[in-house]
């Protein structure tokens, strides 16, 4: 710091600050400016009035129901950004241990799974990036069904849903369905899978986002057997409305297998050479021919039936033979030779074709689904929460309006069904959802697939460390790695590893503020008065105090009289030093610029605070303090894994002294791993969800549906030496490993 003769600060001639950003959180903000931009501007459809109203009738009326009107929640030239206000939030894709998954392919783009609000996700996608949406949001059959995994953001949200009754439902789904609408491409589609409490509503909401010429079906699914309820009809069903996001939308022919009573039907006969069994459909169709359709074959002469030949393709395509240039006298010779002519008995009859049911696809896909099954209590794909559909029924959707290579996203993805297919299908994906244990989950699954079809062991890399893995020899299939992505919700053991100038562009994007690229020790201004000084990415660290002291002599370079320069300081955490330095500066600022007419502000802003995250919801008044972004957590603690043996090779384990270390926090999932290898955590399928559920008084006392059971027991395959790893997830998002060694003992 430069001084007068009597200490008083003078402003050096090069004074002069460059506010350029860096190229990358130029980038990354632009690109969110103009996702934002692009939402709002989004037209309605143009579509023309479906419904047609007497004129006397609708002269009585001041608002009749139509698509042509806007959905309920849009404002015009504002999307939704009135209701659920844009807030450009970072995204953070840490390279830790289960963050970031490797199977040997890293020349591949990875597949993603962001943990976060599917809105502020959404926004920050670009736009027709995705082919295909399947959706299976909350419905709306009340808040206690809807919660699933337990996590306070599942909580709040659904308390959000419901707190205005269908109207504020409706609101909240139709601005995810615009963004959603935004980031399908021309050719993509979205299901949205619902039940009889709001399919009609969301219909007709939907008729306004995609438009009602982008209709394409109503699918009905039958998800139970027949139940037995005098009272009323009883719901068997969901459905599953299907819209597209053009007129052309990608579309792949998806059969089912024939009822046995159809087949007993149409297929009655037996072919008595191969057992096989067929139909007998016409050779001919009506009309006289002159050329040699209409020439007898064999003394068969169907001009006197008033018919001709017709030589179905369907064989050709059977036998793998081209037409060419045969007549339609070799034609069916080719035929007969080939067991595919059906003789009448009787004489003067016409031969027929055998339609082999073995050579026929099936029914055409229709829009009544009754043969895919719930998941069954014993199916190897269940997880074990009861609203987890089976993977047959995202099978037949992937299948029918996407193809190999395209992206498939769901935005509720919960246990990762759609995901999971989507993979088995050698689709690219991308999952969300808001619950940190649903995220767990998911990835839990993904893992097992992709490893399975990679023949790679993924690489997790040690606790601590950053994860990388060049590609091997013995990958049998190039699998796409799987990144997490956290938007609005921040573990904070995360950033350790993220370097310093990654940290800095993450808080100052938080912070809406431009980098500093001079060589003074300021990380970035907020307009030309706010110098902003960010702390070391390290959550266990506090700044040294001659960062802060450059910091606060580079500030004073700055001054400019009348005007107040408000200098914050950014940082996890500030030691009891630096707390009494600050009070010094204070001191130095009363003492010597209040007098000559400058005023400076000198905070200290812990991140992980409320005053953080308030400096910055200040920005957005229309945003309710209940929305959930901007928040850090902190991993849950366990203190050991106790363990008991209690047969031949089974023991009893249990996770002691385990706790949230957030305020307000409390376990909510435990998970095990009877062979943890390498920081490789693969939960035990029967111990997936380790929890009990709290229902009806307790749970409204508590305010917890769910909490974690922290024992398991488990039977060992063989003796010898294992490593048994326990995993917690508390309300909040904070997730957390322990690890012990045990000689396993027949």
């Amino acid at each position: 710091m430069t001084k007068g003769k009597k200490g008083k600060h003078t402003t050096p001639l090069n004074s002069e600050i460059g506010f350029i950003p860096a190229e990358e959180p130029e980038e990354r903000g632009s690109e969110l400016h103009t996702i934002e931009e692009e939402s709002k501007k989004q037209e309605l459809p143009k579509q023309e009035q479906v419904f047609s109203i007497a004129r006397r009738v609708r002269s009585r009326l001041t608002h009749a129901p139509d698509p042509v009107h806007a959905p309920l929640g849009f404002a015009p030239g504002r999307g939704f950004d009135a209701v659920f206000p844009f807030i450009r939030l970072p995204e953070l894709k840490p390279t830790l241990n289960g963050d970031w998954v490797q199977f040997g392919s890293p020349e591949l783009e990875p597949n993603l799974l962001y943990w976060g609000d599917n809105l502020q996700v959404l926004r920050t996608l670009p736009s027709e990036s995705i082919d295909l949406i399947y959706i299976d949001p909350p419905f709306f059959s009340g808040e206690q069904y809807n919660v699933i995994w337990g996590d306070a953001n599942e909580v709040r949200t659904f308390n959000d849903i419901w707190d205005g009754g269908i109207d504020t439902y409706l609101i909240w789904l139709n601005a995810r369905l615009w963004e959603m609408r935004r980031v399908l491409k021309r050719t993509g589609s979205i299901y949205v899978h619902c039940d009889w409490h709001a399919s009609h509503y969301i219909k007709m909401e939907m008729d306004k986002i995609f438009g009602h010429d982008n209709f394409v079906s109503e699918v009905i699914w039958q998800r139970t057997a027949a139940r037995s309820d005098s009272r009323r009809i009883n719901h068997i069903h969901d459905m599953i409305l299907l819209y597209s996001a053009g007129l052309n939308p990608t579309w792949n022919k998806v059969y089912t297998e024939y009822s046995e009573d159809y087949v007993s039907k149409f297929y009655r006969y037996e072919d008595l050479t191969s057992g096989k069994r067929f139909r007998a459909s016409d050779l001919t169709a009506a009309g006289v021919r002159r050329g040699e359709s209409g020439m007898p074959w064999r003394g068969i002469d169907p001009s006197k039936k008033g018919r001709h030949w017709a030589v179905p393709s369907l064989a050709f395509e059977i036998l793998g033979v081209k037409k060419g240039n045969m007549t339609v006298q070799q034609m069916l010779d080719l035929l007969d030779s080939n067991g595919f002519i059906h003789w009448p008995q009787k004489e003067g009859g016409i031969p027929q074709f055998k339609r082999y049911l073995d050579n026929m696809p099936g029914t055409p896909l229709q829009s009544i689904w009754t043969d895919i099954p719930p998941v069954s209590p014993h199916a190897l794909e269940r997880i074990g929460y009861p609203t987890q559909k089976p993977e047959s029924l995202l099978e037949r959707i992937i299948q029918a309006s996407s193809n190999e290579g395209d992206t498939v996203a769901d935005f509720f993805c919960g246990g990762g069904t759609t995901c999971a297919v989507a993979i088995k299908l050698n689709r690219r994906f991308l999952g969300c959802d808001s619950s940190r244990v649903a995220v767990a989950v998911t990835l839990n699954r993904l893992v097992k697939i992709c490893e399975e079809q990679s023949g790679v062991k993924s690489n997790y890399g040690k606790p601590g460390e950053v994860a990388f893995q060049e590609k091997l020899d013995l990958v049998k299939a190039e699998v796409p790695d799987i990144r997490i992505v956290y938007v609005g919700v921040y573990p904070i053991d995360r950033f350790k590893a993220v370097d310093q100038a990654g940290f800095n562009r993450f808080i100052l994007q938080c912070y809406d503020t431009r980098l500093d690229t001079t060589d003074d020790p300021i990380t970035g201004w907020r307009g030309a008065l706010e110098p902003v000084l960010v702390g070391p990415v390290d959550p266990d660290a506090t700044p040294e105090p001659n960062q802060v002291k450059a910091f606060f002599e580079a500030c004073l370079k700055h001054l400019r009289p009348n005007t107040r320069m408000k200098a914050k300081v950014l940082a996890w955490k500030f030691s009891p030093g630096l707390n009494e330095y600050r009070r010094r500066l204070l001191s130095y600022i009363s003492t010597n610029l209040t007098p000559r007419g400058v005023a400076m502000e000198f905070d200290y802003v812990p991140i992980n605070s409320q005053e953080f995250r308030e400096r910055i919801i200040r920005r957005y008044p229309e945003a309710s303090e209940s929305e959930f972004f901007l928040r850090f957590t902190q991993p849950p603690i366990i203190g050991d894994i106790a363990y008991k043996k209690v047969g031949s090779s089974k023991y009893r384990f249990e996770a002691v002294d385990a706790y949230s270390t957030n305020l307000d926090g409390y376990l909510v999932n435990c998970q095990w791993d009877f062979d943890y290898q390498r920081g490789h955590f693969a939960a035990d399928p029967k111990h997936i969800l380790g929890r009990c559920e709290n229902k009806g008084k307790k749970a409204r006392e508590a305010g917890r549906k769910f909490e974690a059971v922290l024992s398991a027991e488990y039977s060992f395959p063989e003796s010898g030496q294992h490593t048994v790893a326990c995993r917690v997830q508390d309300n909040l998002g904070g997730e957390t490993i322990k690890s012990i060694m045990l000689d396993v003992e027949d």
